[in-house]
C-alpha cells in the first residue's frame, strides 16, 4: 500500500511540475491542454472551440475507449497535457495517448 501510494504521489506532483504557472492561469483558453479542474481557474468547465457545436454533436462518435480495469471508474476529472491523458481511479495512476487511446504507463 506504501508503495502504490508513494508512486500516486510522485505521479501528481511529476504532472503538477509539468506545466508553468502561466499555462495553468491561461487553462480556460488552451485548447490542447486541460491542467485544471473545471478547464480554468474560472470554473466554466466550458470550451471554446468551435469545432464541436448544436448542429453536429448527434453524430459524434467515439474513436477509442479505455478499461481503467476496475468497477469504481475514475477519481477525478482527468488531466491531459501535451497529447497525454492522466487518470486516476481506486487503484492506479494512467497515462494514455489522447489520439490512440494507448496506455503509454501504469503506476504499480
Amino acid at each position: 500500500m506504501k508503495k502504490i501510494l508513494a508512486a500516486l504521489l510522485y505521479s501528481w506532483c511529476a504532472l503538477g511540475w509539468a506545466q508553468t504557472a502561466e499555462e495553468l492561469l491561461n487553462d480556460s483558453k488552451n485548447t490542447e491542454n486541460v491542467t485544471t479542474f473545471g478547464m480554468g481557474y474560472d470554473l466554466k468547465m466550458y470550451s471554446p472551440l468551435k469545432q464541436i457545436n448544436k448542429s453536429n454533436a448527434r453524430r459524434l462518435v467515439p474513436i477509442w475507449s479505455f478499461s481503467l480495469a476496475n468497477d469504481m471508474g475514475e477519481h477525478s476529472q482527468p488531466t491531459i497535457y501535451n497529447g497525454v491523458m492522466y487518470v486516476v481511479n481506486g487503484n492506479w495512476t494512467f497515462a494514455i495517448d489522447v489520439a490512440t487511446g494507448r496506455q503509454i504507463w501504469r503506476t504499480p
